[in-house]
């Protein structure tokens, strides 16, 4: 019996709750049709003069509240806009900033890292009886100088002197017994390191009749040179300045 009450009930359950929504959206339908009636008779009551004036005042409110919906939609375009126009600008920024960078690598301004090759130029230590010539036992700054272009003309892309940068103005020179680069002095051994292929610029250095196989002529213990595969080169510290240079003016 309990179970054939339970059964039987869930039906009426469903129907009561259908019958109680049902009410429920009758009342809603009323009041919405009592609150449009209601409003119809109290614009009846009114003389014509204010009925006009309430029409007006609602058409009013009706332009007004357009004017803001419009306003509200120019505010969303713009925003549109700004927000366009920022992201543009981001990466117009980004690409600039790229730019600058890249620039500033090349000109030997910031601290770079690569593979590359390092290259000791030493003093010889033969007996001064066994040379025709004593400065042929001393590394001057010809040597460094034509292994740097050596360097350069193999790939390099970044070189160092004793860990100090040479940027694009950059110069060696000798003074009395001393090497001198960007007016510091540098003092034997001398290690150039550069970045670029490593193995290009290890076999081109290497290559016969080139500079550090002459080296080697006179004392093949004044050059050692090794591959890297890392190699860390401070960035360029001498003078930027120009007094004269100056860009060519554009004609308007």
């Amino acid at each position: 019996m309990s179970i054939l009450n339970n059964n039987s009930s869930k039906p009426i359950a469903g129907v009561a709750w259908i019958s109680v929504f049902s009410v429920l959206l009758g009342l809603l339908a009323s009041l919405a049709w009592v609150t449009n009636t209601s409003k119809q008779a109290r614009l009846q009551a009114l003389s014509p003069e204010a009925q006009r004036r309430l029409t007006i005042e609602e058409l009013d409110t009706a332009a007004e509240i357009e004017k803001q919906r419009a306003e509200v939609q120019k505010l969303r375009d713009e925003n549109t806009r700004l927000q366009k126009l920022v992201a543009n600008n981001d990466s117009a920024s980004t690409e600039l900033n790229k730019s600058l960078q890249d620039l500033k690598t090349f000109a030997g301004l910031t601290e770079v890292e690569g593979p590359g090759v390092t290259v000791v130029l030493t003093d010889s230590k033969r007996p001064l009886d066994e040379v025709l010539d004593a400065n042929e036992n001393i590394i001057h700054d010809q040597d460094v100088l034509s292994v740097i272009n050596e360097l350069w003309n193999a790939g390099a892309e970044a070189i160092s002197i004793n860990d100090k940068r040479i940027g694009p103005g950059s110069w060696v020179r000798c003074a009395g017994t001393r090497i001198l680069v960007d007016s510091v002095q540098v003092a034997a051994p001398v290690v150039i390191r550069a970045i670029g292929d490593s193995k290009n610029l290890y076999n081109s250095m290497n290559m016969p009749g080139g500079y550090l196989d002459q080296l080697r002529q006179t004392d093949p213990a004044m050059v050692r040179i090794e591959m890297a595969t890392k190699l860390n080169l401070p960035p360029f510290s001498g003078s930027t300045a120009k007094e004269i240079l100056e860009e060519p003016k554009k004609a308007n």
